[in-house]
């Protein structure tokens, strides 16, 4: 991998771009990151988040500079076909709940990540990635959805019938997969999507973003190679699935893949067998 460590100015040129997760974000997420409690524009949008870059202090570039160099270690064991352009941005947590995420090809770290140990920070570095990689290699991607049982498809939006407060990763900012399960006996495509906890009405920024999420599941139904959402939402009790497969339905597989991605490209047991896909 090739890494690039952005300037401000740089950063600021990559997170104002009119990109696949800005086309999916909606008004209610844009109102809680700008602590807004009235509707916000996309064009106020894209100006509180070219806000939130920050230039690289000299001893973070140093630290950083070290960890990608010992993931590009661990990345040319496993996967060696592999090369991508990768940059990396500073930003001061207000544009993603304190998280790391990733968009195009920008790894975008807050303070609270910059500061991980060692190991801890590789294991992020690699996790985000992977993110990078199934963005970029769409065929590459529906293989490794398939070790999981997830059929990738066309992007969809959810129905205008659905009233829930939910949330777009960055990651992997559309719906666009499927696993079959099964309901009350019968099958049915379901997809995991992020809602807020229903006993909160924003997300507490001054813990974990997993604390203030949870994971429902949308039918996908297909009419004539056609796909599209319903409109009812499920928990996991509602669905029947087998014990040994509920692992791959507890989070998105994308981040489901991108965790055990990092475990592969450490040598570390995992569930899911990479080798079939990164020969």
């Amino acid at each position: 991998m090739n890494y690039k460590i952005l300037s401000k100015q740089e950063a600021f040129n990559e997170i104002t771009k009119k990109d696949d997760f800005i086309q999916a974000v909606n008004i209610f997420e844009m109102m809680m990151k700008m602590s807004s409690h009235s509707e916000v524009t996309m064009h106020q949008y894209i100006k509180h988040l070219g806000t939130t870059v920050q230039e690289w202090e000299v001893y973070e570039k140093n630290k950083l500079e070290f960890i990608l160099d010992l993931c590009n270690a661990a990345i040319e064991k496993k996967m060696s076909n592999i090369h991508l352009k990768i940059n990396l941005a500073k930003t001061d947590g207000r544009d993603e709940y304190n998280s790391a995420y990733t968009r195009g090809n920008t790894i975008y770290l807050p303070p609270n990540k910059i500061k991980y140990e060692t190991n801890r920070l590789v294991r992020l570095i690699l996790h985000e990635i992977f993110h990078i990689i199934t963005r970029t290699n769409r065929m590459l991607k529906k293989s490794i959805y398939s070790l999981i049982g997830y059929e990738l498809i066309n992007p969809i939006e959810l129905s205008k019938k659905l009233d829930i407060l939910y949330l777009v990763n960055p990651d992997c900012p559309f719906i666009d997969s499927f696993r079959v399960v099964r309901r009350n006996g019968v099958k049915c495509n379901v997809s995991p999507i992020i809602t807020l906890n229903k006993n909160l009405s924003e997300i507490d920024t001054s813990v974990d973003i997993f604390k203030s999420i949870e994971l429902k599941y949308i039918e996908i139904i297909e009419e004539a190679g056609v796909y599209s959402s319903g409109s009812i939402l499920y928990d996991i009790t509602e669905l029947n699935v087998e014990e040994n497969e509920k692992a791959f339905l507890l989070n998105q597989p994308e981040e489901i893949l991108a965790e055990e991605f990092v475990s592969f490209i450490l040598g570390e047991v995992t569930k899911i067998d990479f080798d079939k896909v990164f020969k």
